[in-house]
């Protein structure tokens, strides 16, 4: 009830949120079960990731060597942070592998959960043994190693050269569209957005003809830049024909920036 008031009080009405938290992914579940895409690698990468980074060990060695009574603190005990650790970890672990996309930054998720857990044993009079300290190295290895990947190897963001484009380029005023994902170049460039579906999974759900999208192109308030990303287009096989012969007849491609293809409004 506190947090339906308090979205109610920045604008977001019961409606909405429950349109947001419970159709809409209802909605996107069914749209994830036939994903044509690259989940299954991504998931794939996804648990690599999580054993790779030692964490599992780590907790597995909290919860094994934590199992005892905790240990009485003064006259006012906390309560066992078990119970609420293990609940927290597994929606946790239920929210990253059963949202469908999979996404590496999903596993920052697990971090509370995590905590928890170490909190948890550190009520217990419990040494550090041997299995504890292991866990350690090894996270803390993969840790190092990651950022020395990460260092070596930068993360590469194809949207940085179409944000770069659109500051020297759009004027004050204009507005954008991108087709799909990376809805932050319209962000980071300070434009407006008049569709409201930037991201893949709303618009396949959302739009999955991209009707809204063509009735958009076709009114007087058609966005000045359109970005196309070929790539989610096709691998979410949408059909983008209708939307292409709009940009063909209305715009006129101005430049590729990593994965997106610029178009920019040429009628009035």
């Amino acid at each position: 009830a506190v947090g339906v008031a308090v979205a109610q009080a920045r604008g977001t009405v019961p409606a909405d949120l429950w349109e947001a938290v419970v159709t809409f992914r209802i909605d996107a579940a069914r749209e994830l079960a036939g994903d044509s895409g690259d989940a299954p690698q991504r998931l794939a990468g996804l648990v690599g990731a999580l054993v790779g980074s030692g964490l599992p060990l780590l907790v597995a060695a909290f919860v094994w060597k934590g199992r005892g009574e905790q240990s009485a603190q003064g006259p006012w005990t906390a309560p066992d942070l078990r119970p609420a650790a293990y609940a927290v970890l597994t929606a946790e672990l239920l929210v990253a592998l059963l949202g469908g996309s999979y996404w590496l930054h999903y596993l920052m998720g697990l971090v509370p959960g995590a905590v928890l857990i170490a909190a948890a044993f550190a009520q217990r009079p419990v040494p550090v043994t041997r299995s504890i300290g292991i866990a350690f190295v090894i996270a803390g290895l993969s840790t190092v190693a990651a950022i020395g990947w990460v260092l070596v190897h930068p993360i590469d963001r194809a949207e940085e050269s179409a944000i770069t484009y659109l500051d020297a380029h759009a004027d004050p005023g204009d507005s954008a569209v991108v087709v799909f994902g990376a809805a932050n170049v319209v962000h980071d460039a300070q434009l407006d957005a008049p569709y409201p579906y930037l991201w893949s999974l709303p618009a396949r759900v959302r739009d999955a003809d991209l009707s809204t999208l063509v009735g958009l192109l076709r009114s007087d308030d058609r966005p000045t830049w359109v970005l196309v990303a070929r790539s989610s287009v096709e691998a979410w096989d949408l059909d983008f024909s209708t939307a292409q012969s709009e940009l063909d007849q209305d715009y006129e491609q101005v430049t590729k920036a990593g994965k997106f293809t610029i178009y920019q409004r040429t009628a009035s």
